[in-house]
Formats: structure tokens, C-alpha cells, sequence
């Protein structure tokens, strides 16, 4: 059965431009979702579906308008497309080929340069890439990319309250995370002296703020950055529950996710290591309860063990007189160094140890399910 999609154009400049670049879409034979915020004097209305919203409505709330009624007419997938001199009508049939191929995947069109690119531009690029890899482990080389193919049925669900030119960055990010694949394909080089157009694109630092912002809610607002099924409070709590201890539990993921929480838990940053344990457990995709089970190598009833056992490990390469009752200021500190060296020491040979134990258990689990 052969998929339906519609283009989506969420940015009406009027004019000889426009007018041209709306005939180019309609070449490709695919339907085209117009969402504007302004009256529309000269174009065809077949093929075209227009969409008309109050005018003060950002770009993210085009878009979602857009996928509102994509959703409505029964459409597969949806490509959203500027008009702007950034892209090319004909760069579509890169994306549609690869749908084919990859169903439920985000598909984004990597921009190509001919000259020097906007010093500008090229920062806001590097700050969006660097810190989606950073939160999610992806290498996406122009996540500001807006000619994207997207998959409705998986990211329909995709929630996000950002209604302006941060929206698709946000969906991007919730997408990583719910575990879609992103790939990208190059487009028909830009000639960067033939683009004068200005930069639609948020400041730098609004970037940065949008991916930290989003990290932070995903573990303290739960309910409210991830989409969790459930009437009640308890229903809720429940599938998170569930979500949590299903995801990421091959024998070789729930092996990872162990040996990192007890390295997290020797290594010495007392006080950080669950936060630290939480932020990498993520970004690796590894299962989080079972890295949390890890971490608890330093509770309370094991701490004196790995205290002395560090102290002790450490003192052999930074000496120490262990024998002292009424230890000094100086004395102190050369302890509080060996504890240290030790527990560096230590945090990699028990990691290493708890995979080579955990893993065989993990795959007799796996085959007995």
C-alpha cells in the first residue's frame, strides 16, 4: 500500500517568488498544506489546502497546525519546507526516496555551502549540534536544518509548548529521546552570495537555554515533558514505572548500566553522583534503574569498606601514617589525597569486574524471558 504525505509551507512571503516556488511544489505531485497568517490574493487552489491562523502565532504553532491537519486528512508523513533561498523544491525527492526505506525515521536535509557561511550562522549550527549530542548521543550535523520529513504515526505523540522558531529544535530533541532515528542526506549546495535572505533562527544562547531547559524537565517534570498514558496520577506513576524498567535492557546495555553506576558510585564526587549518573545513563541510552541499582555500591552499610579500602590502596602511592589517632590538619589532608588516588583506583576495577559478572547474568535473563 503506498504511503500518503503532504508538504507543509508554514512561511508566506507574497510575491513573483513565492508564487514560483508554490508552482515548483506542485511539480512533485504531493499535496501542499499552506498555514498562514495573512490573506492570500493569487494562488491555485487545487492540490492546495490552506490553512488560515490569527496573526501573532509563532512558527512552532504553524507547524503544529500543519501536522494538526496532516493528521486530520490521513496523511502518512509530512514535509515541512521554507520558502526561502535555504532550500530547493527539488531536494524533496532525496527525503521521499529515503522515507521508503525508513519508515519510522526523521529525515533531515543536511545544507551543503559554496563560499564562507555567516560566522553567525555557523555558531548557532555548532551550539545546536554540540548540545544535542551532548544530551542524547546523536551526531546530527545540521539539526537547523527546517526541510525535514517526518514520520506522523511516531511523532504525533511528540509533545512540546514551544510555539515559536524553538519548536522544531524541541521536537527534534523529544524525538531523539523516544528513541526515533534521525538521518540526514545532503542537499543541492547553497551559493552563499546568491543568499541574502535574513536568519529566522533564534540567538545562540536561546539554543543553549532551550537544551537545558529540556534536560532539566525531563527528570523533574516528568508529566509534563514526556508523554505518559494514564488517567490518574497512579496510572501515570505506574507506566513510567514500566517504561523505565523495559527500556534499554539487552545483555549488554542492563551489563553497561550496572558497571557505570558502581563506578559512579566509588568514583569520588559525593554529592554528584546520581545527578552525573542520570545525565550519562541518558545520553548512552543505557536502562537508569539498573545504573541506579549500581550507584548503591556506596550506601551507607559499604561506605566504611570502600573508605578503608581506598585509604589503604592510595597510601601505597601517596604514604600516609595510618597509625595516627589524633591526625593533624597536614595529616588529614595527605588521607583525604590517598582516599582519593584510591577511589580513582578502585571505581574502574569494580566497574570492570561488576560487567564481567552482570553480563552473563543479564544474557541467561534475556534468554529465559
Amino acid at each position: 500500500m503506498q504511503r500518503r504525505g503532504a508538504i507543509v509551507v508554514s512561511n508566506v512571503i507574497e510575491g513573483v517568488a513565492f508564487e514560483h516556488f508554490i508552482a515548483s511544489l506542485l511539480e512533485y505531485k504531493l499535496p501542499i498544506i499552506l498555514v498562514t497568517q495573512v490573506e492570500l490574493q493569487t494562488l491555485p487552489t487545487s492540490n492546495i489546502d490552506i490553512v488560515k491562523l490569527s496573526k501573532g502565532n509563532g512558527r512552532g504553532s504553524l507547524i503544529k497546525a500543519g501536522f494538526n491537519r496532516a493528521i486530520e486528512l490521513n496523511y502518512d508523513f509530512v514535509i515541512t519546507i521554507d520558502n526561502t533561498p535555504k532550500y530547493f523544491p527539488k531536494d524533496i525527492v532525496k527525503l521521499i526516496n529515503l522515507e521508503r526505506d525508513n519508515l519510522d525515521s526523521i529525515i533531515i536535509g543536511k545544507r551543503e555551502f559554496i563560499g564562507s557561511r555567516p560566522k553567525r550562522s555557523t555558531l548557532r549550527g555548532a551550539i545546536s549540534s554540540t548540545m544535542l549530542r551532548v544530551f542524547t548521543g546523536e551526531k546530527i550535523l545540521d539539526p537547523l536544518s527546517t526541510l525535514r520529513l517526518y514520520p506522523l504515526s511516531q511523532t504525533s505523540y511528540l509533545e512540546s509548548r514551544r510555539s515559536d522558531y524553538d519548536y522544531e529544535q524541541a521536537i527534534l530533541l523529544e524525538g531523539v529521546w523516544s528513541g526515533l532515528e534521525i538521518i540526514e542526506t545532503p542537499l543541492t549546495p547553497i551559493d552563499i552570495k546568491s543568499y541574502k535572505t535574513r536568519s529566522y533562527l533564534y540567538p545562540s544562547y536561546k539554543i543553549a537555554t532551550l537544551y537545558i531547559w529540556a534536560m532539566v524537565a525531563r527528570f523533574l517534570l516528568p508529566f509534563a515533558s514526556l508523554k505518559v498514558e494514564g488517567k490518574s496520577v497512579k496510572e501515570k506513576i505506574y507506566n513510567i514505572v514500566k517504561t523505565e524498567l523495559n527500556s534499554h535492557t539487552t545483555p549488554l546495555k542492563g551489563a553497561f548500566a550496572i558497571s557505570l553506576g558502581v563506578f559512579m558510585g566509588i568514583f569520588p564526587i559525593h554529592g554528584f553522583q546520581v545527578v552525573m549518573l542520570m545525565f550519562l545513563a541518558t545520553r548512552f541510552r543505557l536502562n537508569r534503574p539498573i545504573a541506579f541499582l549500581g550507584v548503591n555500591v556506596s550506601a551507607p552499610p559499604f561506605i566504611p569498606f570502600l573508605i578503608v579500602g581506598a585509604v589503604k590502596l592510595g597510601s601505597l602511592l601517596y604514604p600516609i601514617d595510618t597509625t595516627l589517632i589524633e591526625t593533624s590538619i597536614p595529616t588529614g589532608g595527605r588521607v583525604l589525597v590517598a582516599f582519593i588516588i584510591g577511589s580513582i583506583i578502585i571505581a574502574p576495577i569494580m566497574a570492570t569486574l561488576s560487567f564481567i559478572l552482570s553480563y552473563p547474568v543479564f544474557k541467561h535473563i534475556s534468554k529465559n524471558r
